[in-house]
């Protein structure tokens, strides 16, 4: 296997920079050797200047990018994309840890399946609080983790994990991220619109009419702070995804499996829940605050695009 990879990751926050670094070395413990990894570093110049220092000492095969343009986290992968040399691009956090095989396997999917444009796996949580656990696993797209899915094989699927996720490079040059779409510097937690991922994903799909390939066995870790938890949080996180469910809606590459993804939801909440209150009541409890702001806020949000739509929401909020 001598296909290049290579791995984009935006960062705009120094206050994750020893995030950032055990990333780097769980890319350099990777058993698939032929990689290429681009950090674009928006906002803060001292942070990139400790990224070029870390690289160094570290005698590391990383390109750093600063990024004085927009900022956010779409136009810093398009940037990354730009710079990148692999025929596959790979896209991840700066939080996020690696298994030891997860570049081998992602290349090997890609083998597997030629007709493939894309391929993503399982975004999993690593507690930063393990006593946060008990947070319902329906709802783990809340906390940058993946939905909980069930599926134990590989399924050619149209959406993606935004914090697992990879495309064929002739992929973009059909369509890059939505700008329009996603946090960065600028935003505090997940203000505007969230799910640039998976906007991207539907509509790549859809134009290309090949498929994203989900492997079960292509697992990262994604850290969970224990500040996603808080119901500040969780509400702000709520509505704007109501609001991206209500954009989903109208458009032409995503309505049509919107409705059974919701009741999956709420199937898969109730059972939780109730499960719950057999063994740990305390947990069960816990969930029911969480759930209950968030079908209110998702609620409000999906009325407030359909009432407002996406410019006018932008200048009332």
């Amino acid at each position: 296997m001598n296909t290049i990879l290579s791995i984009i990751v935006p960062t705009y926050n120094e206050e994750r920079k020893q995030d950032l670094f055990e990333f780097l070395d769980s890319v350099a413990r990777q058993t698939y050797r032929n990689i290429e990894t681009i950090v674009v570093v928006e906002k803060s110049k001292s942070f990139y200047n400790a990224l070029l220092q870390f690289i160094k000492e570290n005698g590391l095969n990383v390109k750093a990018i600063f990024s004085d343009g927009l900022q956010g986290i779409s136009y810093s992968r398009n940037l990354g994309i730009e710079n990148a040399l692999g025929s596959l691009i790979a896209i991840t956090d700066d939080d996020a840890i690696l298994s030891p095989d997860w570049a081998k396997t992602l290349v090997e999917t890609y083998e597997k399946y030629p007709e493939a444009i894309g391929v993503t796996g399982e975004a999993l949580p690593l507690w930063i609080s393990p006593q946060d656990s008990w947070f319902p696993k329906a709802l783990y797209w809340m906390i940058g983790c993946t939905g909980f899915r069930g599926w134990d094989t590989q399924k050619p699927t149209n959406v993606t994990s935004g914090v697992n996720m990879s495309f064929r490079a002739e992929v973009f040059r059909v369509e890059k991220f939505p700008l329009a779409l996603g946090g960065g510097a600028s935003a505090q937690g997940k203000l505007g619109f969230p799910n640039e991922d998976n906007d991207f994903a539907l509509k790549i799909t859809g134009i290309i009419k090949r498929p994203i390939i989900y492997n079960p066995k292509l697992k990262v870790l994604h850290k969970v702070y224990p500040h996603r938890l808080q119901s500040k949080y969780i509400r702000k996180y709520a509505f704007w995804q109501g609001c991206a469910e209500a954009r989903y809606s109208d458009m032409w590459y995503a309505k049509t499996e919107r409705k059974p993804l919701r009741f999956n939801l709420l199937k898969d909440l109730s059972i939780d829940v109730l499960g719950s209150f057999f063994l740990n009541y305390k947990d069960a409890i816990k969930k029911t605050k969480v759930i209950i702001p968030t079908f209110i806020f998702f609620s409000v949000g999906y009325a407030s695009y359909k009432i407002w739509g996406y410019q006018q929401l932008s200048r009332i909020i």
